[in-house]
């Protein structure tokens, strides 16, 4: 828990200047110069920390760094968030457009993948009715789903990217 929370931290204030340069700089090209960008790269710099906490069984040292990536890419997402949405939709309803995107979106994800997803997977490798679970099997198939939702982000975040952000 500390090494997440330490990583999405450290993201939470690096990922807002980081945005800044990459748009301010000339010799990138501008669509991926947009911020919008940035929160695909998080999506995979998530993804890519479930993969690796799904293979890291043996290594508790791979296990730590997957667990780093997923801090990274969840903390890169708020401060991004909040400037995206400012971009995309005018300042008008700004808090409205924030609370819609932020509001929902963690409040149905963490519904789906970290309650219901994670508890009947983990439930349904219980032995004999027992609350325990043991072994990698337990949480195999919610970093395979968690990784494929945030591979569809990135996608998402690409789309909006090329279609919506760029000729602003």
């Amino acid at each position: 828990v500390s090494i997440f929370s330490f990583a999405q931290a450290l993201s939470r204030m690096v990922c807002g200047m980081g945005a800044d340069v990459l748009l301010l700089n000339a010799s990138v090209p501008t669509w991926y110069a947009a911020r919008t960008m940035r929160l695909a790269e998080a999506s995979i710099i998530m993804a890519l920390g479930h993969l690796i906490i799904l293979i890291s069984s043996s290594n508790q040292w791979i296990f730590l760094i997957g667990i780093g990536l997923t801090g990274i890419g969840f903390g890169a997402f708020h401060p991004l968030l909040v400037v995206c949405t400012s971009e995309l939709f005018g300042l008008k309803n700004h808090s409205t457009n924030y609370c819609f995107y932020d509001g929902w979106g963690s409040a149905i994800s963490s519904l789906l993948l970290g309650q219901v997803l994670v508890q009947s997977y983990y439930e349904s490798h219980t032995v004999n009715g027992d609350n325990d679970c043991y072994g990698t099997g337990c949480f195999q198939m919610p970093h395979v789903i968690t990784s494929l939702v945030c591979l569809a982000s990135a996608c998402a975040a690409f789309y909006v990217t090329t279609c919506r952000a760029l000729p602003l």
